[in-house]
């Protein structure tokens, strides 16, 4: 897709695709007792969407700072980490409890991210990354 496609309409899609996923995942769990094969594939979608999503996102706030790219790789994968260690730490023991509680986790980090996607675009609006 790179070189085909826009930065940004390559992110749009990954969310689309991690929505997508998200919203399967919580109909199987609503539905039915998940398991095996179905209760994993929504989860590998969804991994689908965060690896077509993250390069472009990833450029996107590497382009802020063009003079200082190096610090805010730094400071992304640093802030990165903190989040992750945090989720780990204080979130994934919670959506432990259940399947339905793992899926409404998805869709809660899912839709804080697009969330946070669409404050950028509304602050960043001449930063180049228009979906065309």
């Amino acid at each position: 897709m790179a070189g085909r496609i826009t930065p940004r309409r390559t992110a749009a899609i990954g969310f689309s695709i991690m929505a997508l996923a998200a919203a399967a995942n919580l109909t199987l769990n609503l539905a039915t007792t998940p398991g095996v094969p179905w209760a994993i594939l929504p989860v590998a979608a969804y991994n689908v969407g965060m690896a077509l999503s993250l390069p472009s996102l990833t450029l996107m706030v590497l382009d802020l700072f063009p003079r200082q790219r190096g610090l805010v790789s730094s400071c992304q994968s640093f802030t990165q980490g903190i989040t992750n260690s945090l989720t780990a730490a204080v979130v994934a023991p919670l959506a432990w409890a259940s399947p339905l509680a793992m899926a409404l986790a998805m869709g809660g980090f899912l839709g804080t991210g697009m969330v946070l996607f669409a404050v950028f675009r509304h602050r960043h609006p001449d930063s180049g990354w228009r979906i065309d």
